[in-house]
């Protein structure tokens, strides 16, 4: 059944047909609209039948497709003509693989991939669909002619220099073609390494040989125009905007564009058949995108985890879930996420249960002590002692495990607010939202298993993404988009496995821990054979000795720019645009990838990964680092120093058997004092800041001796990042 709809100031064809689940095509043929792009406020539109509009259209497109290929191009007689696929010329339409909209069960995916020949990039927990492709750049090398050309996306335009402006592009019948899309203009470097190597393009591009994709009607990738309509699906198909993603169909309101992100309108088949010389000839095919792919991962984890922190919508909701949570903090022992048993963590009804055991093990506990400590005035008193330790015991069997500090009872022996807090109540409070506790839980287990799998695929070489390295702009979208991935991946630390998973992966040396050498394997392994203390990873065990140090510290040269002097052309332009970045828009992205990449990249690492790391980092950040000459001393004396200490423990507590006098309790305390105060030895200087310097790295220490992951977070970054 026909509906109709009377036009409003500020409607396009493609919003209308989204919110009456129809196509911009169908509407625009049901109407006889000439130019689609222009309408009318108060002009009445039928609309068609939502329902059959997809069918009937992959119908008749594929109907005739059948039609002209069953047909032979000699017979004259045949009412359909000649086969279509032998024209001179193939009309192909590019789309990417997108992550689709969010949903769950038993809901079915909104926008599922056509049955046969599409396949994402990654196996993601997250369903792939087809979408228009992002505004930026479309490189085609044609494999026959051996001819590269260049498209600028903008919109449902393929716009080249010289063949000018289509909703497609157009090639010989019977040429092989490589494609791919690119997020930045490619530089000539670039061009020519594509046009160049073939090992570059066979990873960096999609090949479709046009004629086996002409005789088999598509293939891997690729299929015919009908899927424009019926699985494209930001080009007519229902759909909620796509509002978890780096290309929205609509920008937020009051919300400017950035560099990672770009708001992109509704396309339509209509735009990208049009002027196409036989449509009936024509192909969709499917390019990769995985910036836009870690991107869309990036968003709907950070999502998930806001709405951990705080899962309702409504106010009041919200209040009693605050208060739940503030009740519980200050009425229950705190322990931390990392020490719960593992059948716990991550269950809020559960570690609420757990605290209230651990409580209820303190007050056993207190009450067994204060007894014990009480002087004897009954002949029970040995039972009473025995029914006491019994019931810490019982307490302490319940907590599968986990050992309470000694300074548990003292602290929360007493019970806490038992008259003022109806804690069944709230326990049940919480056992009511458990249940949405534990889907976001799933969720945000679901995105952090895709960011790993997304950050490990990434190729390390970023000519394959489209990116030259040797200029900032390339430089600057890198950093930015790896500060922004970890800025969402370094929330998982409270999951020892995924914590450990991404650790691994970045050790392995993942794009992101590139980033020290420009993000350039090349570079590193030229920078490292000239200067293999700069190794970050795989540092030789004879640099941790004290005396290969010494001998970095004799020459006392000072780290600079001018350490990357030695590098060849290549390298050094590498060097320079990453400097320049970082000089210039992406220092505070830089900052933050620093920040994120140290406790990941150098956990468990010698020394001379932690030294290689903060030479380079001052050396990026343009800062004037020395080693300092005087290394060995300032080492031989803190070795002397330590002994002193140690010696000093040692007389005092060379008295087996015998109690430990307040002389001695004095001398052991000035001797820890003493341990305070030494000197670590300095191998590296910055100029003009070594006092402020100094002071930060003994703040960081005092944070560390109070130990906590905090240190890792507030040290750092005073010490300069020179720890």
């Amino acid at each position: 059944m026909n509906r109709t709809y009377q036009i409003k100031q500020g409607d396009t064809l493609s919003d209308i047909a989204r919110r009456h689940h129809t196509t911009a095509d169908e509407i625009a043929k049901r109407n006889a609209i000439p130019a689609p792009h222009i309408l009318y406020p108060g002009q009445t539109l039928i609309l068609p039948d939502a329902n059959a509009l997809a069918l009937d259209s992959a119908a008749s497109i594929e109907g005739a497709m059948l039609a002209a290929l069953c047909a032979s191009n000699k017979d004259c007689k045949s009412p359909v003509g000649p086969c279509p696929f032998n024209n001179a010329e193939t009309a192909l339409v590019p789309v990417r693989y997108a992550l689709d909209e969010p949903f769950e069960a038993p809901a079915t995916q909104p926008h599922p991939l056509p049955a046969t020949g599409f396949k994402g990039p990654l196996a993601l927990n997250t369903p792939y669909t087809l979408r228009q492709l992002r505004d930026g750049w479309l490189y085609v090398f044609d494999e026959t002619a051996h001819i590269l050309d260049e498209y600028e996306v903008k919109g449902t335009q393929f716009i080249h220099a010289n063949k000018g402006s289509k909703g497609h592009v157009l090639y010989p019948a019977r040429h092989t073609v490589a494609m791919a899309f690119s997020h930045q203009r490619w530089t000539e470097r670039l061009k020519t390494a594509y046009c160049e190597q073939d090992d570059l393009r066979s990873k960096g591009m999609r090949r479709f040989a046009l004629p086996s994709l002409a005789r088999n009607m598509g293939g891997p990738h690729a299929g015919l125009p009908a899927l424009l309509a019926s699985h494209v699906a930001d080009m007519g198909l229902p759909n909620d905007g796509f509002v978890m993603s780096c290309a929205p169909l609509k920008a937020p309101d009051g919300v400017e564009p950035g560099l990672l992100w770009r708001d992109k309108p509704a396309g339509s088949s209509y735009a990208s058949r049009a002027n196409m010389p036989d449509p009936q000839s024509a192909l969709v095919v499917a390019l990769d995108d995985l910036i836009s792919d870690m991107h869309d991962v990036t968003i709907r984890q950070a999502a998930v985890w806001c709405m951990r922190e705080a899962p309702f919508d409504d106010d009041l909701s919200r209040h009693k879930w605050t208060m739940a949570t503030i009740t519980e903090m200050i009425g229950l022992p705190p322990v931390d996420e990392w020490q719960l048993p593992a059948a716990v963590k991550g269950n809020r009804l559960a570690t609420f249960q757990f605290k209230k055991n651990l409580l209820a093990y303190a007050n056993a506990e207190w009450e067994r002590r204060k007894f014990m400590r009480a002087p004897s005035t009954d002949y029970s008193t040995p039972q009473m002692a025995a029914s006491l330790t019994e019931r810490v015991e019982q307490a302490l069997a319940v907590l599968q495990g986990y050992k309470p500090t000694p300074e548990l009872a003292q602290a929360w022996g007493e019970y806490r607010y038992q008259d003022v807090v109806r804690w069944q109540e709230l326990e049940s409070y919480i056992a009511q939202h458990q249940p949405l506790e534990d889907k976001l839980s799933q969720q945000w287990a679901s995105t952090c298993d895709d960011a790993l799998t997304g950050l490990e695929a990434l190729p390390i070489n970023p000519l394959l993404l489209g990116f030259d390295t040797q200029t900032p702009a390339g430089q600057t979208y890198l950093i930015a988009s790896l500060s922004e991935w970890l800025s969402t991946a370094q929330m998982m630390g409270a999951d020892e496995k995924r914590a450990a998973a991404l650790q691994k992966i970045l050790q392995k040396g993942a794009l992101p821990a590139q980033a020290y050498y420009g993000f350039d394997a090349a570079v590193k392994e030229e920078l490292v054979a000239k200067r293999p203390w700069l190794n970050i990873s795989h540092v030789t065990a004879g640099m941790n000795a004290a005396a290969g140090w010494s001998l970095l510290a004799n020459e006392g040269r000072l780290l600079d720019s001018k350490l990357f002097a030695g590098l060849g052309a290549s390298s050094k332009a590498t060097m320079d645009a990453l400097h320049q970045a970082i000089a210039g828009p992406a220092i505070k992205a830089w900052e933050r990838l620093m920040m994120m990449l140290r406790p990941l990249v150098l956990k468990g690492s010698s020394g001379a990964a932690w030294v290689a790391a903060a030479t380079l980092e001052a050396v990026h950040t343009g800062q004037a680092v020395r080693f300092n000459k005087s290394f060995g001393t300032e080492l031989k004396a803190w070795l002397q120093q330590q002994r002193d200490a140690a010696g000093m423990q040692s007389r005092l507590l060379g008295t087996p058997g015998r109690a430990i006098t307040s002389y001695q309790t004095q001398g052991l305390g000035q001797a820890g004092q003493q341990l305070q105060r030494v000197h670590w030895p300095r191998l590296l200087l910055i100029e003009g800041k070594q006092v402020e310097l100094e002071a930060n790295m003994a703040r960081y220490q005092s944070l560390l001796r109070q130990g906590g992951r905090q240190s890792y977070w507030e040290g750092w970054q005073s010490v300069g990042w020179l720890g």
